[in-house]
């Protein structure tokens, strides 16, 4: 896929932003909480046993 590079920067640059939580909208907060994990992920779990 190709992507121009204006659109490239902005988007490269918002998977480093940081936001502090009280800048998080009601809507962010509920989907954080009701998250889960995709099942085809459980042969990772050992990598968060310490």
């Amino acid at each position: 896929m190709l992507l121009p590079a204006d659109d490239y920067r902005r988007l490269n640059k918002r998977d480093r932003e940081a936001l502090h939580v009280a800048e998080l909208s009601d809507q962010d907060i509920e989907a954080i909480r009701t998250a889960e994990v995709p099942r085809d992920t459980a042969a990772l779990d050992h990598e968060l046993k310490f």
